[in-house]
């Protein structure tokens, strides 16, 4: 409580009155570090708005993503902002984003993945994301951060994600500063 406290005081006397946290939300803790932020970010109200993504551990997906899937859960039942996750690192990405978008679906919220964090051009979960959204008629807020994989995409894919990112309106954060290392 402490520690994200004296985080969001920093963004606080810098100016910052919107943050997003990504919390680790994991089948060893569970949602743990998610109340430390809810109760830390209480003593900002009125100051900072914190949103907070539950980031959920992987695999979500198959028998061995049980326990995850629980942790996800008692996340969204203790009043997280968003559902989040890495489907690029799941065993089965294109059913770990399904995952997201019905809990966040049935829970009335957004989702902000951590997507294609990687320089492996293979991977590239950023289409599926777009095209499940798409094809799910998802209406909630969407947002993919990092893509990195799509920057070593031929400028003729870059062209074809990024049209459908932009037709599903996925928002996108990439962070190219926290990647170079």
């Amino acid at each position: 409580v402490e520690r994200a406290a004296a985080a969001m005081e920093l963004l606080l006397v810098h100016g910052v009155t919107v943050v997003r946290s990504h919390v680790n939300v994991l089948a060893a803790n569970g949602t743990k570090a998610l109340r430390a932020v809810k109760e830390a970010a209480t003593r900002f109200e009125g100051l900072l708005d914190v949103q907070t993504v539950a980031l959920t551990d992987y695999p979500m997906t198959g028998s061995a993503g049980a326990a995850n899937r629980a942790a996800l859960d008692a996340a969204v039942q203790e009043g997280v902002d968003f559902i989040g996750g890495c489907p690029h690192l799941d065993p089965d990405g294109p059913r770990a984003i399904e995952h997201a978008l019905r809990i966040a679906s049935d829970a009335g919220l957004g989702i902000d993945l951590h997507t294609d964090e990687t320089l492996d051009p293979s991977v590239l979960t950023l289409r599926d994301l777009a095209r499940q959204v798409l094809d799910s008629g998802f209406s909630g807020l969407v947002a993919a951060s990092h893509c990195v994989s799509l920057g070593v995409q031929t400028p003729k894919v870059q062209a074809e994600i990024s049209a459908l990112v932009a037709e599903a309106g996925i928002a996108v954060f990439p962070l190219p500063q926290t990647n170079l290392f």
